[in-house]
């Protein structure tokens, strides 16, 4: 992967300059240009990507940029929810150009952004890749090159213990508030020196947003902020985590899973240039083609809700294997539609990797994970089956190539 600045295009280890770019499109996703371009472009043998990282403010404005600094970049994305990203950096420190403490260049909480792009003609297009925090960096010297070690999360860390996380004062959302009202208020609440924790709107599962929270959440001052925020997504049966854009988002696709209904990103087969032959594997573990989940109890009745797998494509579906039943408790479940909606989004979480092949290709930034691709791979047996990204990983000095992790939707949706 590349460097570019100032219009101009540098080979990331040796500095060598490879050519000049007149223009500059910033894009929210690099699936808004046409598929047609895109399909011409990462299906050639020559991809021509670059990267820049700023340092932002506090509001998340760009600051300035060090790319110029960077010696080696490595990103990883995994499917959780929870901290999707992370990001670790090498910079060139002669003469301690970095230093770290509350007075100097590199804090504790300090934020970063990582873009990624693509040269297409004589236009780069750039794509964000996230937002990171920065907890402690590691100063290192060998011989007579000084480099410093910053291992970032995305902003999750605001909550988890990475770089922030506890609570400074006892929390207590009431019963009969919306949830999403719920989570704006840990979220956007004041980070004591004369801001909000995170400045940016939330993204909340539409299916729940006018739903009431349960129960009084309640958090007692030094305990870490994460865990009643994994709790209330739980209760709706949602993911929550910082996407690309360093939004925090609450969010589930069960239903499109289960309804075959997930919209196909990219397509690799195996006479195209974007990708090498996959590596098939099957995961070797306890699993349950039935889940009923008991929630709270209310004047004596307790709410359920119970998932089967009937994917006929599966290989643990009931038709073709024996019951396989597996219950769960949540005190916190309200409704039987709360129980179901928890027995269906776990059902769909553990089928994920039963059957799954990992690869390596292009560096393309559209791709992230929970979105599907295609593949056609007919000599492995795999004729034009959807598959789902788990985890990505690349690094600047990989020649512009990714490792992905993809799970079968055959066995996902039921």
């Amino acid at each position: 992967m590349n460097i570019y600045e100032n219009g101009y295009i540098y080979e990331n280890t040796s500095n060598e300059y490879i050519m000049r770019a007149s223009n500059e499109v910033h894009l929210p996703s690099l699936l808004l240009l046409d598929y047609n371009l895109l399909h011409t472009y990462f299906k050639n043998e020559t991809v021509i990507s670059v990267f820049r990282i700023f340092v932002l403010t506090d509001n998340e404005i760009v600051d300035y940029e060090i790319s110029s600094d960077v010696i080696s970049a490595n990103m990883s994305i995994t499917y959780q929810s929870g901290q999707r990203r992370t990001l670790s950096l090498v910079l060139a420190n002669q003469e301690n150009k970095w230093r770290y403490g509350a007075r100097e260049n590199l804090w504790r909480g300090m934020k970063f952004r990582l873009d990624v792009g693509v040269l297409i003609d004589d236009t780069v297009y750039w794509q964000p890749h996230g937002i990171f925090i920065l907890a402690e960096p590691v100063p290192s010297s060998v011989g007579s090159n000084q480099t410093i070690s910053l291992s970032l999360t995305d902003k999750w860390g605001l909550w988890d213990g990475s770089a922030f996380g506890n609570t400074q004062f006892k929390t207590i959302i009431p019963t009969q508030v919306p949830m999403r009202l719920a989570f704006e208020a840990i979220i956007h609440d004041s980070n004591g020196i004369g801001g909000m924790w995170d400045c940016k709107p939330i993204k909340f599962n539409s299916q729940y947003w006018d739903t009431l929270t349960y129960y009084t959440i309640k958090q007692d001052a030094g305990q870490n902020i994460a865990d009643p925020l994994l709790s209330m997504a739980n209760t709706i049966s949602s993911d929550c985590y910082y996407d690309e854009l360093g939004h925090f988002n609450v969010e589930s696709n069960v239903w499109e899973f289960i309804n075959n209904n997930v919209p196909v990103i990219w397509n690799f087969d195996e006479y195209g240039m974007d990708c090498d032959y996959p590596q098939i594997k099957y995961k070797q573990t306890e699993y349950y083609n039935q889940i009923k989940t008991k929630g709270a109890v209310v004047n004596g009745y307790q709410f359920t809700g119970t998932a089967q797998n009937t994917n006929r494509h599966s290989l643990y579906n009931i038709y073709d294997m024996p019951l396989l039943p597996k219950t769960n408790s949540n005190p916190k479940l309200f409704s039987d539609e709360l129980c179901a909606e928890q027995s269906r989004y776990e059902m769909v979480r553990q089928s994920r990797g039963l059957m799954s092949v990992s690869m390596s290709c292009t560096c393309m930034p559209f791709l992230d994970v929970n979105r599907a691709v295609l593949l056609n791979f007919p000599t492995l047996g795999i004729d034009n089956e959807i598959f789902i990204i788990d985890s990505i990983s690349y690094n600047i000095e990989s020649d512009c190539k990714m490792t992905i992790n993809l799970t079968s939707a055959a066995e996902v949706v039921f």
